[in-house]
């Protein structure tokens, strides 16, 4: 096997072959490791288990590894123990005795692994693509490729291959007796809120529970050992994660931005400046897009949509020390309490070119509601957290576990919001106190009110609510540097018409549109993308639908076809 992804692979069942180059074999399995940074693995009087990320919270003794400690852990107090753990891992355990191996993530899967399951043989690893290479059986999974153009990411797990799906938050995985998959079932995510709670309180309980998280991952052996760097936006998530650096003691050795939308930049080039924090923030048309798709298609084999290309571009050079990064996408999901967009049964990211690219698209319809529908089952409370925990649960993986593919061995990106003890706050809290960032603004207002007075990226001071009496620095009633950093008649750029005006981008999509095998093979209507592409040329606003094509014809050449990324990326880019 020719892997590029460091992690733990595993292969049971009838292609399960232990004399193959670089396997090893561990009763009835065959196992690799791919060595990494991030990748520890340790074996003690058959049993066998492998960490991919980093455990938190646990006693090390000497120079033990996170492996060496959860099996030390398992052989003290059992394997129940391993569900209790917390961090940003995922964890392979193997017992030789009882010939079963156990699958088992964080709280919400935050490192990306894949299970095939199919005729009696059993693949997981973080490399979705693996099973084509080896000539497995794979086939197109049409609700999933409808769910792509519709909400930019599957429910479920699932992915465009029917017979591979992703490891899910709150789910473990048991594998034994001729490859067969237990899934165990997720674990019920009940709302319990303390309606005494007040919104003061609420602020301050976000404040330490967000602390805690950073803390456990500063005190981590390996983030002890490298430097720091954020991704910072003019958002609310981003911004919070500094202030709590900053109050922990360890503010960032360097800030990474990448200049998609000039009003998201400002206010990031302001705190640095203030605050004389080393700031690297190269425009989007600046970055070498062609080793940006490459490594898009090399990491994540298609596996992340398109619009999250720009990502690539915040990661170290190869040139630089590994570093720890972190991220703050499912912190904002969690302590926002906002529904991103609409629910997720109503959304939607390309309804023109559902019609157009779906003829049967009413079918897809209804069974997609139906999925909806069993998401949100699986959760009771108030109407608000049942749909945030159904994104949390389907979108964040799509984001929050992406950036472990995206970068590699050069950084590791955490988000602290998938700590299990902000998860159990998520259940405490009371929706009214934190709907629309509520609890978030009294934070920094009773924490942080340095950085809360700059601007988010409408130009508004982040501790300001809109009131009549607001004046957003849009207005052009601003002081001079606001007026000059937010012109009064300034027009936005079109969203993604960077997909027009890039030559590159430009010369990509163009070719998909042409020589397209989702479109050969009549999984797409050809007529149709054809037509969104020209009117997107001409002016109208197809970004979504055109992302999602070219997404999901990369993924259907690597995932299910086999197709080597790099050929992909050539075939793309030339």
């Amino acid at each position: 096997m020719n892997n590029k992804l460091s992690g733990l692979y595993l292969l049971a069942g009838s292609q399960a072959d232990p004399a193959s180059s670089g396997w090893e074999s561990f009763g009835r399995f065959s196992l690799r490791f791919v060595p990494g940074s991030l990748v520890s693995v340790s074996t003690f009087q058959g049993k066998w288990l492998g960490v991919d990320g980093i455990i938190t919270g646990i006693d090390r003794n000497n120079q033990e590894t996170d492996a060496d400690a959860a099996l030390r852990l398992v052989l003290k107090k059992g394997i129940n123990a391993l569900y209790e753990l917390s961090g940003y891992f995922t964890l392979l355990f193997i017992e030789k005795k009882t010939g079963r191996a156990l699958l088992i993530s964080d709280m919400m899967a935050t490192r990306p692994y894949y299970i095939y399951n199919h005729g009696g043989t059993v693949y997981l690893g973080p490399d979705v693509s693996f099973p084509a290479r080896i000539g497995l059986p794979l086939t197109m999974n049409r609700q999933v490729l409808y769910q792509m153009f519709r909400i930019n990411h599957p429910l479920g797990g699932r992915c465009l291959a029917q017979e591979i799906e992703r490891t899910r938050p709150f789910t473990s995985y048991e594998i034994s007796d001729g490859g067969l998959v237990k899934r165990k079932a997720p674990l019920r995510i009940e709302q319990m809120p303390d309606q005494e709670k007040t919104l003061d309180q609420a602020a301050d309980d976000m404040h330490e529970t967000a602390s805690k998280a950073v803390a456990a991952i500063l005190e981590h052996p390996i983030a002890r050992s490298r430097d720091l760097e954020l991704p910072l936006t003019a958002g609310y998530d981003s911004r919070h994660l500094l202030a709590e650096l900053m109050d922990a003691g360890r503010p960032p050795d360097r800030i990474r931005h990448v200049r998609v939308d000039e009003a998201d930049y400002f206010p990031v080039e302001d705190i640095c400046r203030d605050l004389k924090y080393d700031l690297h923030a190269p425009r989007f048309e600046d970055l070498d897009q062609k080793n940006l798709i490459r490594l898009w298609l090399r990491r994540t084999s298609g596996q992340i949509h398109l619009h999250q290309l720009y990502l690539f571009g915040v990661a170290p050079s190869p040139e630089s020390r590994p570093v720890l990064g972190l991220t703050a996408y499912l912190s904002g999901l969690l302590f926002s309490y906002q529904p991103l967009g609409t629910s997720i049964h109503r959304r939607h990211y390309t309804r023109t070119g559902l019609a157009l690219l779906f003829p049967d698209r009413e079918r897809h319809a209804r069974e997609f509601k139906e999925q909806v529908h069993t998401e949100i089952s699986r959760f009771e409370g108030e109407e608000p957290f049942k749909k945030i925990a159904v994104d949390a649960v389907n979108r964040s993986p799509r984001y929050a576990g992406a950036v472990f593919a995206e970068f590699g061995e050069r950084a590791f990106y955490i988000p602290p919001a998938a700590d299990r003890a902000t998860w159990e706050w998520f259940l405490r809290v009371p929706a009214s106190l934190v709907f629309r960032q509520k609890a978030r603004r009294r934070l920094f207002e009773r924490h942080f009110p340095t950085l809360g007075a700059y601007p988010l990226n409408n130009g508004y001071p982040l501790i300001r609510s809109r009131t009549k009496k607001t004046v957003p620095f849009l207005s052009g009633k601003a002081p001079k540097r606001e007026q000059r950093r937010f012109p009064r008649n300034a027009v936005p750029p079109t969203p993604h018409a960077w997909l027009r005006v890039l030559p590159i981008l430009h010369r990509m999509i163009d070719r998909i549109v042409h020589e397209s095998a989702l479109c050969d093979q009549g999984e797409i209507n050809r007529s149709a993308v054809r037509f969104l592409w020209k009117t997107h040329q001409l002016g109208a606003f197809n970004g979504w639908a055109l992302m999602s094509f070219v997404t999901t014809e990369a993924s259907h050449r690597i995932i299910i076809h086999g197709e080597d990324a790099d050929s992909v990326a050539d075939w793309l880019t030339d």
